[in-house]
């Protein structure tokens, strides 16, 4: 069975299921709640932009200071608190640093600071292949190019690691300057392919390999078990890279073949919060080819049957998208694969990363506009990220935001998650997808949602089959007060509203915790708009 929500459908997101992002919160006290896994995409407090300036000729300009640049947030200017000036340039390998890395990516209590001075001289280059989504033909195409650039275009300042994901997300070879450890991983990838065809065990890191090992969520401090095929694993390892001092590049082979994991890149499309990995860039390399079901896709817009099937065109829009959004950039025309890595050197052969402390948003979903300018360089140009925070995506269930408010995805492993909210207004969180279980199911022992139940009330919306259920929680607390001067102990009862409204038919659940009559109403006008696909019979 199939199931369709809103105008990315499940397939759709299967069919995208790639990337992965970065720099995710702890799991919030109300994710935690529901049957569904999330992780938090608040907008994070600390801050990086990383800024380019050129001058005459575009040649890089060097040796600025804090004191040449203005950071504003909606033209409030904001504090610089740290400052580095990143220029790859060749040296002598470094045992020490490769080993500091390894450490690092592996190990969750790793100091990121030591490796700041370490790292301003080099570039940091992760190259991902999803071997279930690859053809033979593509994978191949993809080692061989990759080979090429080892062997004649990285330098002594790139130092590279290889991943894959086939029966399990692994690092073939972690972060080194070692040609022939790089070389080695590459060439593995083939083999390694052909063994997940089979039912037989796969060794991912043979005894042989150096510098290899498989993902776990403990290597990146998590102590939740995922399923080893789960895409958050991929998720969690980008976790790691945006942690890193300096810009780090992931270079995504994009292949058509069907496969466990299918193409992961639309799905890091649809639920990466930008602001949260401002320094990991994302390059695709996209070898896929229309097919008969993509072209029927496109043409035939009025068949809702064919909604699942999102047509090359589109696909490759998306992610060009999120490429640039990052700093990165999409690759379809392969006549010579040198212009694709030559692009990620130059794009990190110079630059200043500056950060900031934001101003708290509570969390509400803010989308403020950061600017970056340059004092007393009236002739020099400066290029940085224009977008430092959240991308906002339509509402689930086609959902009218009303005004002043936002909708911010969050990550979810079994299921799509986020949240309708804006500062002083309701904030409406939502859990979607089969395994986000009936919240209105007096069964549902994993839900933990109708305690405390004093209204229910079934309703038609739009179409839909929706359940509305008003709980209320009392909490009694002493409170201390002063009463001419002696201390008196008082009893006072507390109550939380929570308001949830689920659409069990499309597996979509809503909730708030209702403060005022104004929230109430803001979440019942919203959700009178919900209209969704319903699962296919």
């Amino acid at each position: 069975m199939r199931f369709r929500f809103g105008s990315l459908t499940a397939s759709a997101r299967a069919l995208a299921s790639i990337l992965l992002i970065l720099a995710i919160a702890a799991i919030p006290a109300a994710a935690q709640l529901m049957s569904g896994t999330a992780m938090s995409a608040s907008r994070p407090r600390a801050l990086q932009i990383e800024v380019v300036v050129t001058g005459k000729n575009n040649q890089f300009i060097k040796d600025l200071r804090p004191s040449n640049f203005e950071i504003a947030e909606d033209g409030v200017p904001q504090k610089i608190e740290s400052f580095d000036h990143y220029h790859a340039e060749n040296s002598e390998p470094d045992a020490n640093l490769e080993a500091t890395l390894r450490e690092f990516i592996l190990n969750s209590r790793a100091d990121a600071e030591k490796l700041r001075p370490l790292l301003r001289t080099h570039r940091l280059i992760l190259l991902f292949f999803d071997l279930t989504a690859l053809s033979n033909a593509q994978l191949h195409r993809s080692v061989t190019a990759s080979v090429e650039f080892v062997r004649t275009q990285m330098s002594a300042a790139d130092l590279v690691a290889v991943m894959s994901f086939g029966a399990e997300y692994t690092i073939n070879a972690n972060f080194t300057t070692k040609k022939d450890v790089l070389e080695s991983a590459l060439t593995s990838l083939i083999p390694l392919k052909d063994s997940t065809s089979r039912p037989s065990a796969v060794v991912t890191c043979p005894a042989t390999a150096r510098y290899c090992a498989i993902i776990t969520p403990q290597s990146a401090g998590y102590d939740f078990e995922i399923p080893k095929n789960s895409p958050a694993m991929l998720l969690l390892i980008v976790n790691r890279l945006s942690d890193l001092p300096g810009r780090s590049s992931l270079l995504y082979f994009i292949g058509d073949a069907s496969g466990t994991n299918g193409n992961d890149a639309l799905n890091l499309y649809a639920s990466e919060p930008f602001g949260i990995i401002p320094t990991v860039s994302f390059y695709g390399v996209d070898l896929r080819e229309p097919t008969s079901e993509h072209k029927e896709a496109a043409t035939d817009q009025t068949d809702p049957s064919a909604a699942h099937v999102m047509s090359l065109q589109d696909s490759r829009k998306m992610l060009t998208g999120f490429a640039h959004d990052t700093g990165g950039d999409m690759f379809t025309d392969f006549s010579d694969f040198k212009a694709v890595f030559q692009r990620i050197q130059q794009d990190a052969q110079d630059y200043y990363l500056l950060s900031y402390e934001a101003p708290d948003d509570g969390g509400k979903c803010t989308f403020p506009k950061v600017t970056v300018d340059l004092k007393d360089l009236p002739e020099a140009r400066i290029s940085y990220r224009s977008k430092q925070s959240e991308r906002e995506f339509p509402a689930p269930g086609n959902i009218k935001v009303l005004l002043g408010y936002h909708h911010c995805l969050d990550v979810g492993f079994d299921s799509a998650v986020g949240r309708i909210a804006k500062a002083g207004g309701v904030e409406m969180m939502y859990d979607i997808g089969e395994d986000a279980g009936n919240y209105t199911d007096p069964h549902c022992v994993s839900c933990g949602w109708t305690e405390g139940e004093v209204w229910r009330q079934e309703q038609i919306v739009n179409g839909h089959k929706a359940v509305f259920i008003l709980t209320v929680k009392h909490k009694s607390s002493i409170v201390k007060q002063m009463v001419d001067g002696r201390p008196v102990f008082n009893s006072v009862d507390t109550s939380t509203k929570m308001l949830i409204v689920s659409f069990p038919e499309s597996y979509a659940n809503f909730y708030a915790t209702i403060q005022t009559d104004a929230q109430m109403a803001d979440m019942l006008l919203m959700l009178s708009t919900y209209r969704a696909l319903l699962p296919e019979p």
